[in-house]
């Protein structure tokens, strides 16, 4: 590059040493220069004319225009760049694209929104789940579309360790836990990914556990009474019936005992009930598990 240069500036002082010969032929070797320099400025002004009709409309030709010298140069290198800056266009577009086809493939709604969550981008499956609209959602606050305090507060909180599940503001049968994830300038990721079969399990699944254990409370009972009724009886009934009575006496306790910590923990999950920390003597419950292990 620098070899060119020295010759360009060569022809240069050449063109203009060789009009100051041609003025001096004359008589005039001033005019001469001075006609020289005009004639080159008005062609280097020709040429950023024509570098600035490119510049301006570069789609209009593949080709750059046609010079010679230092501007022929120019004109091929920056139709280099040019050229390559749209080969590494199309091939970012093209992963961007990819990206983009990539997640509208998922069931999960993937949502980007920037550090005070103005909406950049979502696929099909936020659309579905969340009922956003490209035409007219883009840019506005996402909290202004997912009208949930809970929502508000875990997008500010920036502690997302933890998912928060929400009903779909588009679609309130439809059970959404939400992940955000921190990426970029302090932007949002967010994935919104439907879990009402599994909600619609859990839920069946605490009311078979609350069913269950009030349905069998009641023939327990009826049980632990008449076995009680045995066991204040005992010395009416044979010896070898007394142990047998004792032991299932025992066991029925143990098991109103369990049912009876079924429907605590039952209610602790439907949040019917909080827990009370309260001490255990640990040598007694031990005690018993062996007693109960030896019988």
């Amino acid at each position: 590059m620098q070899h060119n240069w020295s010759r360009y500036l060569r022809y240069i002082i050449g063109g203009l040493i060789g009009s100051t010969l041609v003025g001096l032929y004359f008589g005039e070797p001033v005019y001469g220069l001075t006609l020289g320099l005009i004639v080159y400025l008005w062609w280097t002004l020709l040429q950023a004319r024509r570098l600035y009709q490119w510049l301006s409309n570069p789609s209009a030709t593949d080709e750059a225009p046609q010079s010679i010298g230092l501007w022929g140069d120019i004109f091929d290198n920056l139709h280099k760049l040019h050229q390559t800056h749209l080969r590494t266009q199309d091939r970012l577009r093209a992963q961007i694209n990819r990206v983009q086809e990539s997640t509208n493939a998922m069931r999960d709604g993937v949502i980007m929104t920037d550090s005070r969550g103005a909406m950049e981008w979502w696929n099909g499956s936020a659309e579905y789940l969340l009922g956003f609209r490209r035409n007219t959602d883009q840019g506005q606050y996402i909290h202004n579309l997912i009208r949930t305090p809970a929502f508000k507060t875990y997008f500010d909180s920036r502690d997302y360790r933890e998912p928060l599940e929400i009903h779909s503001p588009a679609r309130p049968h439809i059970h959404l836990q939400i992940q955000i994830s921190l990426f970029g300038d302090d932007d949002r990721l967010i994935v919104a990914k439907d879990v009402t079969r599994l909600y619609q399990l859990e839920q069946m699944r605490r009311d078979f556990v609350g069913n269950v254990s009030h349905e069998m409370r009641t023939p327990l009972t009826v049980i632990s009474g008449y076995l009680e009724t045995l066991v204040d009886n005992a010395a009416d009934l044979p010896p070898k019936w007394r142990r047998a009575i004792n032991t299932m006496a025992a066991q029925s306790s143990r098991m109103e005992a369990l049912i009876t910590d079924l429907i605590l923990l039952s209610r602790i999950e439907t949040g019917e009930q909080t827990v009370n920390d309260t001490l255990t003597d640990v040598d007694q419950l031990l005690t018993q598990i062996c007693h109960d292990a030896r019988a």
